[in-house]
This record gives structure tokens, sequence and C-alpha cells, in this order.
């Protein structure tokens, strides 16, 4: 990958990339690339012996797909790989099952409608009282663009956010991040990727942050990766993402896409799915909250009113479990901590009254 590929890359991703994940490819190591003839698109992945398992959908102009997608099978065939797809939307999946990919749902992504959102009255109670509360505790949310700081500063600013970033996994119940599903920090932001911070207004210290990746030639904004400090004020990442997408409105952002709940509202077949893996997905959704916590995620960002769209896996030419093993291992979910399960399992238990109160799956 030369600096010309990565730039086609990172321009793509920004125009056409449509899923969470696209941004993602940009520098993404691990990876390999296909590159349509004549600039028609890119697909980028991870192969996994002769499985190639392609993250953040296809790069490049919707009207290409069908002519990428005979390309990228073509030069599968020829390396003897099979190919399957992560996270697609239902546009995605329709032009996989024209080339005989078959789907299983995995999970939902949430999208805001900001051109809609006035953050008012009694469905973004809620949001604004986090809001209210945040800002009474001396809270302030900014955005931090690097040619406003000087190097000196800039690298304090980054220490900061790598210490928040090693705390957000001391916790989790993998025993690393999840790649492909929850976003990493690792000290450096692409060109087009944007940084908000809350921070305290007196003492200047970093309480929580966010990065916002570009998708759809800038009508839409990824809230792709937030942290906080283990003892951050209450709130304060629903504070942080509420104050973000008041930004991206007055800019001008149609949409901001608060990314995947995997897992989440998979009970119902769909067309040609792979039944056993259906009933695995929803199994996990249900009932390993101790391990990934789908229905508190999907409880946090349903405060948020968007709108839930199905996000599926697909597989030619066909799903079966080897498929979604793949899928779940690649992802990093069978990489778990035993301390951190154990003690997610008493706390999962500890609070069963007020985990009763989380918003149901299927009430979209």
């Amino acid at each position: 990958m030369t600096d010309a590929h990565w730039s086609l890359v990172e321009d793509y991703a920004t125009r056409y990339g449509r899923q969470y994940d696209s941004f993602l490819a940009v520098r993404a190591s691990g990876r390999r690339y296909f590159f349509a003839a004549n600039g028609k698109g890119i697909v980028s992945g991870v192969q996994r012996g002769r499985r190639f398992g392609v993250f953040g959908g296809i790069l490049g102009p919707p009207e290409n797909s069908d002519q990428i997608l005979v390309e990228f099978l073509r030069d599968c065939r020829t390396q003897k790989m099979r190919a399957g797809f992560f996270a697609v939307d239902q546009d995605t999946r329709d032009a996989l099952a024209r080339h005989g990919f078959q789907a299983n749902k995995f999970g939902e992504s949430a999208i805001v409608d900001l051109a809609t959102t006035d953050w008012k009255g009694k469905r973004f109670e809620w949001v604004r009282r986090q809001t209210s509360y945040c800002q009474r505790q001396g809270l302030t949310v900014e955005e931090c663009r690097e040619p406003a700081f000087s190097p000196a500063g800039w690298q304090t600013l980054i220490s900061e956010l790598l210490e928040i970033e090693k705390q957000f996994l001391t916790d989790r119940s993998h025993g690393g991040h999840l790649r492909h599903v929850v976003g990493h920090f690792g000290g450096t932001l692409q060109l087009r990727q944007r940084l908000f911070i809350a921070s305290q207004q007196q003492s200047g210290a970093i309480e929580a942050f966010v990065i916002c990746n570009p998708s759809l030639d800038g009508k839409r904004f990824v809230l792709e990766c937030f942290r906080r400090r283990l003892d951050a004020t209450r709130g304060v990442i629903a504070y942080l993402l509420h104050q973000a997408m008041q930004r991206l409105k007055a800019e001008g952002v149609a949409e901001a896409d608060l990314c995947m709940v995997p897992f989440v509202n998979c009970d119902e077949p769909v067309s040609g799915d792979h039944w056993l893996s259906r009933k695995a997905i929803g199994f996990t959704g249900k009932h390993l909250n101790w391990i990934y916590d789908s229905q508190g995620l999907f409880h946090f960002k349903s405060r948020f009113r968007p709108e839930f769209r199905p996000l599926y896996v697909c597989s030619h030419p066909a799903i079966d479990l080897a498929a979604i093993h793949y899928i779940v291992a690649e992802c990093g979910f069978l990489k778990i901590s035993p301390g951190n399960v154990v003690r997610k399992v008493r706390e999962h238990f500890s609070k069963r009254r007020e985990r009763s109160t989380l918003a149901p799956t299927q009430d979209h």
C-alpha cells in the first residue's frame, strides 16, 4: 500500500462509506485491500485461512456495486477463498444477494436524523437532564483540532486520551478491544476525523472524548469511539454525544450514526437465512449480556431516539456456523477476561431490578 493507495481509501471511505465501520478501513493494519479496475471501488478485509471477511462494506459509487462484486468474487475464486461481509445494511445485502450471498441478521444500527431532531419535548427529557447535570458540575464540551495546539500541547492531550482509553479496557469483559465493533484509539487521528472532549472548566481535566468519522460525503458522521474515565461525572457520555450532535446539526450534517448494537432483534427469520446461526445470535443477545451487554447498549442509544436499522452478515455461497464463528472470533468476542467476566456476572444479577426497566429491544 503506497501513500496514493491510502489516500484513495480515505477519499472513498469519506465519500462512499455507508457503514459505521467504513472509515476504519483507513490505514488499518492486518488487512488486505482489493481495488476494482479503473477506480470503480475498494473492498478491504481480513483473511483467515480460506475465509476472507470484508469489513467496512463496499467503498465506491452505489452504481458500481455489482461490477465491483463481480471482480471481487472472481478474485476470491482464483485464490480459492470464501468471502463474507460484516454489518451490511439492507441495500448492500440486496446487492450481495444478487451475487449468491446468504444473509443472517446480526444486529441493528442507530441513526439519528439530525435534520428533524430538535432535542425538545418529553422524548428527549433524559438527554437534556444529563446535559444539565454535567453543566452544573462544571463540564464543557469543545472540539479539538491539532493545528490549534502547539506540538507539546497536542502530545499532552493525546497522552491524556490514551490514559482514558487504557482505563476503558480495564473493566471490559474482553481481554482487548472488540475489533470492527468497538472503536479503538491508538494515539493518532486521520485528517478527516473529528475529536470532541468533555473537560472540567476550571482544572481542564478531560473526563471523556468521542471521535467522529465522516461518511456519505459529509452528510453523516459516525460517533464511533466514545470513552470516559472510570471516575467521570455521571452522564458525561450522554452529555458529550448530545453536544457533539448539536454542533454537527448546526453545520448542516444530516445524520449521526451511533454505530451497531450487535445481537439484538435477531429472532425473526430472514428469507434464506441459516436457522441455527439465527438461534445462536439471538441467544447471545438475550442471555449472554454478562459478556457483551447488548440490551444495555440498546437502551442507552434508544434515549437519543434514533431509527434502528437492521444489519446483516453475509456469506458466499451460504451462511453456516463456521461463517458466524469466523465473525465472532475475528471481532474478538471469544477473547474474554475471566476476572472481569466474573465481576460482570455479579453486577448483572445485583442490578436485575434496574435492568428490568431497560427499553425493550423490539420497541422501536
